[in-house]
């Protein structure tokens, strides 16, 4: 019990330096990506660095709105924070 008492202590005092939420304000939700080639679309990748596949158009992707990723964030209203793929 003795060892139990700091662990309780220690987990109130870091819930109390949690912000809550401004329910006025909206969050921004974001995601990341660590994926393959497939994830990858040229100058959308961080680092800039991650080579980007080549063979897009041979398959008829043309845009970045044609990406998985690119799609799940626009349906989900969320943000791309980095995508690490390559």
């Amino acid at each position: 019990m003795k060892r139990l008492l700091p662990l309780l202590a220690l987990a109130v005092l870091m819930s109390a330096c949690v912000k809550p939420n401004d329910p006025d304000q909206p969050t921004e939700k974001k995601f990341s990506i660590l994926g393959d080639s497939y994830s990858t679309f040229e100058g959308y990748v961080d680092p800039e660095t991650n080579d980007s596949w080549p063979h897009y158009a041979d398959i008829g992707v043309t845009s970045i709105e044609q990406m998985w990723w690119y799609k799940v964030a626009n349906e989900m209203e969320w943000s791309v924070e980095m995508n690490n793929s390559f």
